[in-house]
């Protein structure tokens, strides 16, 4: 699964060096999960937890330790994190992952696609979305 969870910082960090700088300690922190990947250029960052399908429902547990802990860094850094665009795959070779992650600050719904650094990749990751966006 890809877990995509934009955060808008309420302070101005766009310059790309700043905002490595400010981002650094979250992913340092969040890279502590064995069960998780985090990828991040400037403001477009991706959160993967990786899970069995015959283990969906540790899925719930690990995305609430994930999402507490970033949850606890905007808080310190004056970040919210934008529900709005949040989002998250479940990468899958046939079916589509149905399902609705719960958080404090509502619902997180899966989708079919996510964008991440321009590029479109869908839950069977293949590139049909974004030849098509071209």
């Amino acid at each position: 699964m890809i877990l995509s969870l934009p955060w808008v910082c309420e302070e101005s960090h766009q310059d790309v060096f700043l905002w490595k700088v400010f981002l650094d300690p979250l992913l340092s922190a969040i890279d502590l999960f064995d069960f998780l990947d985090p990828l991040a250029w400037a403001d477009d960052n991706l959160l993967s937890i990786v899970y069995n399908k015959r283990e969906l429902h540790t899925l719930q547990t690990k995305f609430n330790l994930v999402f507490q802990t970033v949850q606890s860094w905007c808080a310190q850094n004056k970040a919210t994190i934008n529900m709005a665009k949040s989002t998250f795959v479940g990468f899958q070779t046939h079916s589509h992952l149905q399902m609705t992650l719960l958080t404090p600050l509502g619902e997180l719904q899966s989708a079919r696609s996510l964008k991440f650094l321009g590029i479109t990749y869908d839950e069977h990751l293949r590139f049909h979305t974004h030849v098509e966006n071209l």
